[in-house]
């Protein structure tokens, strides 16, 4: 009768909510970055292998706060108040740093239950590529000054002592010269 619709009803709604469970596990899991699933009261309620690797003590009910105020954790105080105020704005990304690696961390609440999903993004790659872009342009702007510099004093030199032209003309080759090896290799 009745009762065994509504308990056939009940298995088919369970069944559904196990696979639809799975389901988000399996794609949670997945996850490259980390993330830490939070209560509203800031309770970790879920978390990824990518998390503990950077929290050690991640684990499920524990306090947030806890977990990234563990003093095994290699974080600056300035980067943990960053990571403190992040969990307490809303889908606002900041940058930090945690032992010796860059993350991009992002926290966001989930309206219809009021938790809280945090994702880290290891940027640590992309920060060390943009340091050496950085490193290399500095470089390579020193490195074409300074036989500009020789080069235009002799022009101007050339200019205003016409006896010393001769010399001055073979610096500013050999000084040009320089310059376009210094292109070359770098194209």
């Amino acid at each position: 009768g009745i009762f065994s619709m509504i308990f056939r009803s009940l298995e088919k709604s369970t069944s559904q909510v196990r696979r639809e469970a799975a389901q988000s596990q399996a794609i949670l899991s997945q996850l490259r970055g980390g993330f830490m699933l939070l209560d509203k009261d800031y309770c970790v309620l879920r978390s990824n292998k990518a998390t503990a690797s950077v929290f050690p003590r991640v684990a499920e009910g524990c306090s947030v706060f806890d977990v990234i105020r563990d003093p095994n954790v290699d974080i600056q105080p300035e980067d943990l108040e960053t990571l403190t105020n992040n969990l307490n704005s809303d889908g606002v990304e900041a940058q930090i740093k945690i032992a010796g690696r860059y993350f991009f961390v992002r926290s966001k609440t989930i309206p219809t239950t009021e938790n809280h999903i945090v994702f880290l993004r290891e940027n640590t790659a992309e920060v060390e590529l943009n340091r050496l872009k950085d490193t290399t342009l500095a470089m390579v702007s020193h490195e074409l000054r300074t036989p500009l510099t020789a080069i235009r004093g002799n022009a101007e030199l050339a200019m205003s002592a016409p006896h010393t032209a001769v010399s001055n003309a073979a610096r500013i080759l050999l000084n040009t010269q320089r310059l376009l090896a210094m292109v070359e290799n770098i194209l």
